[in-house]
């Protein structure tokens, strides 16, 4: 009987984080393993996207399909507990809003392994002063590295989100591993390949893919974390410094910020250069056409857009935030680093990528060299041998 590993995981919305585990789960299955990943929310455009052999199951009440990841966690509890209790899993691996989970498994006496996908110190550090958010960043941060502590084994993404993991949980280095997300180079050149007719319905987009040159792209959220205000703010200033340019801004993504991010461009000057596309399913076609990517983050944990820009060979611009830019741009050697909300700084950058093409496609080739690491197949076998490992006698604490 091949080893079952249940995933939990609330809120499988569209994002990096939802790409990244498709990934991964994929890879699982590749290695012989029978994955079932537990739901209480699933984008159908997600859904669509996970390897047949893998297993979604979806809570069926009717809190699940409204509220917060907290929310969801709390619908997808109850079904999660009668499957423990009616077919016990070899492992579990928990994937965002786990606190409630890892300790239920730890009463099963199942080993669990949790995902650690952002740097939880960092961003509850910078999500306001006033006192009600320092009592709940110390409470929730206190909680956090209590019940992690029942892990088995907790996953970071990237080195310096390991570390914060480390610091927060106390847990020895051998229980807090770096396994990085995966990207596959050769799949995203495949969907890159499609035509870009038919991804969203702004008709005009094939035009000002053709006609403009140079193009920096941006894809994510437009949200407070993201920053993208400091790249508005950039980019306009990239304008400024070199006014031969006749660059264009396409910002793909949605989020609270949009209305923001457009009064910014138009007090700026420069909503002619700024497109806001919005949401597309593949914005890899896009970034098929564009010279440069930009990524201005507060913090990250390892940024799949920036990644993904990497293994589609565009060359790439990211503010120095903690943590992941460093790993994927090579401490610089692989493209521009910039201080976070410096948009002097990213601005002199843009213009030098811009500027210097020759110099942006060797960073980039770099870059692209060094993406072996991040293999679906080397990821799925350091998966692989964390779960056996958490399984065997005397691991699980």
């Amino acid at each position: 009987m091949n080893t079952r590993v249940v995933i939990f995981f609330p809120s499988v919305e569209s994002g990096g984080l939802e790409r990244a585990m498709v990934r991964i789960t994929a890879a699982l299955a590749d290695c012989g393993f029978e994955i079932e990943v537990h739901c209480a929310r699933c984008n159908a455009e997600i859904a669509a996207l996970f390897d047949p052999r893998v297993t979604l199951v979806r809570a069926r009440n009717r809190f699940a399909a409204s509220g917060g990841r907290t929310r969801t966690a709390f619908a997808l509890l109850p079904g999660f507990v009668l499957d423990l209790i009616r077919r016990r899993p070899d492992c579990i691996l928990t994937v965002q809003s786990s606190v409630l989970c890892i300790p239920i498994a730890a009463l099963f006496g199942i080993p669990v392994i949790h995902r650690e996908s952002s740097n939880s110190r960092t961003a509850l550090s910078q999500q306001g002063a006033s006192w009600k958010r320092r009592i709940i960043r110390t409470v929730v941060l206190k909680a956090k590295g209590w019940v992690y502590r029942a892990c088995a084994f907790v996953v970071a993404n990237s080195s310096g989100a390991a570390e914060s993991a480390r610091v927060l949980t106390g847990l020895p280095p051998d229980r807090v591993r770096v396994v990085h997300n995966p990207v596959d180079p050769e799949g995203l050149r495949a969907q890159a390949a499609q035509p870009v007719m038919g991804i969203g319905e702004d008709a005009g987009l094939q035009e000002f893919l053709e006609t403009c040159d140079p193009i920096i792209a941006y894809v994510g959220r437009l949200s407070w974390e993201k920053d993208v205000a400091t790249l508005v703010r950039g980019f306009a200033r990239a304008l400024q410094l070199r006014p031969d340019f006749s660059a264009r801004l396409l910002v793909v993504g949605e989020g609270r910020d949009r209305a923001t991010l457009i009064a910014l461009a138009a007090s700026l000057g420069i909503a002619h250069a700024v497109r806001f596309y919005g949401h597309a399913s593949n914005p890899y076609v896009l970034l098929k056409h564009v010279q440069a990517f930009a990524l201005t983050s507060r913090f990250e944990g390892l940024p799949n857009a920036l990644l993904e820009a990497v293994a589609l060979g565009v060359p790439s611009v990211s503010t120095d935030c903690p943590t992941g830019p460093r790993e994927i741009l090579l401490d610089g050697r692989g493209g521009w680093l910039v201080p976070v909300g410096d948009a002097e700084g990213l601005a002199v950058a843009i213009a030098e990528m811009l500027g210097d093409p020759e110099e942006a496609r060797r960073r980039a080739a770099v870059a692209g060299g060094a993406l072996a690491r991040f293999h679906p197949e080397a990821i799925g076998r350091q998966y692989a041998g964390i779960i056996l490992q958490s399984m065997q006698p005397g691991v699980n604490p």
